[in-house]
Protein backbone atom coordinates (compact mmCIF):
# COMPACT_ATOMS: atom_id res chain seq x y z
CA UNK A 1 0.00 0.00 0.00
CA UNK A 2 2.75 2.47 0.94
CA UNK A 3 4.76 1.56 -2.17
CA UNK A 4 1.73 2.02 -4.41
CA UNK A 5 0.90 5.38 -2.80
CA UNK A 6 4.53 6.46 -3.26
CA UNK A 7 4.33 5.55 -6.95
CA UNK A 8 1.06 7.48 -7.21
CA UNK A 9 2.80 10.52 -5.71
CA UNK A 10 5.75 10.21 -8.08
CA UNK A 11 3.33 10.07 -11.02
CA UNK A 12 1.62 13.25 -9.76
CA UNK A 13 5.00 15.01 -9.50
CA UNK A 14 6.06 13.85 -12.98
CA UNK A 15 2.68 14.98 -14.31
CA UNK A 16 3.15 18.42 -12.74
CA UNK A 17 6.67 18.79 -14.17
CA UNK A 18 5.54 17.77 -17.66
CA UNK A 19 2.50 20.05 -17.39
CA UNK A 20 4.46 23.12 -16.28
CA UNK A 21 7.29 22.52 -18.75
CA UNK A 22 5.00 22.16 -21.75
CA UNK A 23 2.81 25.04 -20.61
CA UNK A 24 5.90 27.24 -20.54
CA UNK A 25 6.98 25.92 -23.96
CA UNK A 26 3.58 26.58 -25.55
CA UNK A 27 3.16 30.07 -24.06
CA UNK A 28 6.68 31.53 -23.95
CA UNK A 29 8.37 29.75 -26.83
CA UNK A 30 5.55 29.10 -29.33
CA UNK A 31 3.46 32.15 -28.38
CA UNK A 32 0.21 30.27 -27.84
CA UNK A 33 -2.37 32.09 -25.72
CA UNK A 34 -2.31 31.29 -22.03
CA UNK A 35 -5.87 29.94 -21.90
CA UNK A 36 -5.48 27.89 -25.09
CA UNK A 37 -2.27 26.40 -23.70
CA UNK A 38 -4.02 25.66 -20.40
CA UNK A 39 -6.82 23.75 -22.15
CA UNK A 40 -4.34 21.68 -24.12
CA UNK A 41 -2.26 20.98 -21.03
CA UNK A 42 -5.20 19.87 -18.88
CA UNK A 43 -6.05 17.21 -21.48
CA UNK A 44 -2.41 16.23 -22.03
CA UNK A 45 -1.77 16.04 -18.29
CA UNK A 46 -4.83 13.83 -17.81
CA UNK A 47 -3.61 11.29 -20.37
CA UNK A 48 -0.02 11.42 -19.11
CA UNK A 49 -1.02 10.72 -15.52
CA UNK A 50 -3.58 8.09 -16.51
CA UNK A 51 -1.08 6.09 -18.56
CA UNK A 52 1.71 6.44 -15.99
CA UNK A 53 -0.64 5.25 -13.25
CA UNK A 54 -1.88 2.43 -15.47
CA UNK A 55 1.62 1.16 -16.23
CA UNK A 56 3.57 2.15 -13.10
CA UNK A 57 1.34 2.55 -10.06
CA UNK A 58 -1.12 -0.22 -10.90
CA UNK A 59 0.93 -2.07 -13.51
CA UNK A 60 0.16 -5.36 -11.78
CA UNK A 61 -3.57 -4.87 -12.47
CA UNK A 62 -3.54 -4.65 -16.25
CA UNK A 63 -6.72 -4.43 -18.24
CA UNK A 64 -7.64 -7.36 -20.45
CA UNK A 65 -9.39 -5.43 -23.23
CA UNK A 66 -9.68 -2.02 -24.85
CA UNK A 67 -13.18 -1.77 -23.39
CA UNK A 68 -11.71 -2.13 -19.89
CA UNK A 69 -9.09 0.53 -20.69
CA UNK A 70 -11.81 2.97 -21.78
CA UNK A 71 -13.88 2.14 -18.67
CA UNK A 72 -10.87 2.85 -16.47
CA UNK A 73 -10.13 6.10 -18.27
CA UNK A 74 -13.74 7.29 -17.83
CA UNK A 75 -13.73 6.43 -14.12
CA UNK A 76 -10.35 8.11 -13.70
CA UNK A 77 -11.76 11.28 -15.31
CA UNK A 78 -14.86 11.24 -13.08
CA UNK A 79 -12.74 10.78 -9.97
CA UNK A 80 -10.47 13.60 -11.14
CA UNK A 81 -13.42 15.97 -11.46
CA UNK A 82 -14.76 14.94 -8.04
CA UNK A 83 -11.38 15.31 -6.33
CA UNK A 84 -10.78 18.69 -8.00
CA UNK A 85 -14.14 19.98 -6.75
CA UNK A 86 -13.40 18.62 -3.28
CA UNK A 87 -9.97 20.26 -3.34
CA UNK A 88 -11.54 23.62 -4.19
CA UNK A 89 -14.17 23.24 -1.47
CA UNK A 90 -11.61 22.36 1.20
CA UNK A 91 -9.35 25.20 0.08
CA UNK A 92 -12.27 27.66 0.24
CA UNK A 93 -13.35 26.52 3.69
CA UNK A 94 -9.80 26.78 5.00
CA UNK A 95 -9.13 30.27 3.67
CA UNK A 96 -12.53 31.39 4.96
CA UNK A 97 -11.37 30.10 8.36
CA UNK A 98 -8.36 32.44 8.13
CA UNK A 99 -5.86 29.71 7.28
CA UNK A 100 -3.01 31.08 5.16
CA UNK A 101 -3.72 30.37 1.50
CA UNK A 102 -0.49 28.40 0.95
CA UNK A 103 -1.18 26.19 3.98
CA UNK A 104 -4.75 25.78 2.73
CA UNK A 105 -3.43 24.71 -0.68
CA UNK A 106 -1.08 22.15 0.88
CA UNK A 107 -3.82 20.72 3.09
CA UNK A 108 -6.45 20.59 0.35
CA UNK A 109 -3.96 19.10 -2.10
CA UNK A 110 -2.89 16.47 0.40
CA UNK A 111 -6.45 15.48 1.26
CA UNK A 112 -7.30 15.37 -2.44
CA UNK A 113 -4.31 13.18 -3.19
CA UNK A 114 -5.18 10.63 -0.51
CA UNK A 115 -8.85 10.51 -1.51
CA UNK A 116 -7.96 10.32 -5.21
CA UNK A 117 -5.57 7.45 -4.55
CA UNK A 118 -8.11 5.51 -2.48
CA UNK A 119 -10.87 5.99 -5.05
CA UNK A 120 -8.62 5.03 -7.95
CA UNK A 121 -7.38 1.97 -6.10
CA UNK A 122 -10.92 0.87 -5.29
CA UNK A 123 -12.80 1.72 -8.48
CA UNK A 124 -10.43 2.33 -11.40
CA UNK A 125 -7.76 -0.28 -10.78
CA UNK A 126 -9.68 -2.63 -8.49
CA UNK A 127 -8.53 -6.21 -8.14
CA UNK A 128 -10.50 -8.71 -10.17
CA UNK A 129 -11.72 -10.57 -7.09
CA UNK A 130 -12.93 -7.25 -5.65
CA UNK A 131 -11.73 -8.26 -2.17
CA UNK A 132 -8.96 -5.74 -1.72
CA UNK A 133 -9.93 -2.21 -0.78
CA UNK A 134 -6.45 -0.92 -0.08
Amino acid sequence: MITRFFKYGVVKIIGAIVYLSLLYLFVDIFGLGKMAAQYIMVVFSFFTKFYLNNYVTWGDRREKSKKELVRRMALYALIGVFVSALNILIYYLLIESNIHYLIAAIISGGVGSVIGFLLCNRYVWKKEDGKEFI
